[in-house]
């Protein structure tokens, strides 16, 4: 049928068709898994570009736009942002006493410095966004209420939206990521030495990026429909 897409090529992950057949509804969303490791070799500035132009397609409320993309290939910049995460971690445990919190945050360590191996990294940005009814429902006497409108982060979703853009298309094109978030702990430190220089603009996620190398992992159980939908009639 005109006008459908087809998938050529599906290397690592994902549902693997014969050049010509029709990509199913679903084949895009199958094909992105969280990848941790890859082989060297930068993307192509190109596919990078098609990626961010995803990105750029992305809804945001208000058509705000409100997020910006940071993207290095810089070895040094990379392993500096690893070590930014290990010595803020490595901090905030020896001010802990020891117990659980300090244990997990010594767990995920690894979990939250794996790109540094990776060819390229990705920074996501969230900036200002001016929440309808925040400040009428704070006038009108009602905290609670703009406490829960402020919880829902109605100016990171259009940055996640984008985000998400930008994982999908990358996966079509053949490269692995990872949403990433553990590393916001040390948000701070990554902020300076990213230097974006964008007021009000913070980190919101970052993944890796490049082609995967290995077996890609098997996706984590996805909880049933039935507890993810309510039909109301």
């Amino acid at each position: 049928m005109q006008g459908e897409e087809t998938l050529t090529t599906a290397p690592f992950h994902g549902t693997i068709r014969e050049k010509g057949e029709r990509m199913g509804p679903l084949d895009i969303f199958e094909q992105r898994k969280s990848v941790r490791a890859f082989l060297q070799g930068p993307p192509q500035r190109e596919d990078v570009m098609k990626m961010v132009d995803a990105a750029r397609l992305a809804p945001t409320g208000k058509n705000a736009q409100n997020w910006h993309i940071a993207y290095t290939e810089k070895t040094a910049l990379i392993h500096q942002a690893a070590e930014c995460i290990l010595m803020k971690s490595r901090a905030i445990q020896g001010s802990l006493e020891e117990g659980n919190e300090k244990e997990s945050l010594k767990k995920i360590e690894p979990y939250s410095i794996f790109f540094r191996e990776a060819p390229a990294l990705v920074f996501f940005y969230y900036g200002p966004y001016r929440i309808t009814g925040l400040e009428a429902l704070k006038l009108a006497g009602r905290p609670e209420e703009a406490a829960t409108l402020k919880n829902s982060g109605p100016g990171i979703q259009g940055a996640a939206a984008a985000m998400e853009n930008f994982l999908l298309c990358a996966a079509r094109l053949g490269y692995g990521t990872c949403w990433m978030t553990a590393p916001l702990f040390a948000a701070k430190e990554l902020e300076e030495l990213v230097g974006l220089g964008l007021d009000g603009f913070h980190l919101m996620a970052l993944t890796p990026l490049g082609r995967p190398r290995g077996i890609i992992n098997t996706r984590p159980l996805r909880k049933p429909r039935e507890e993810m939908f309510t039909a109301i009639s």
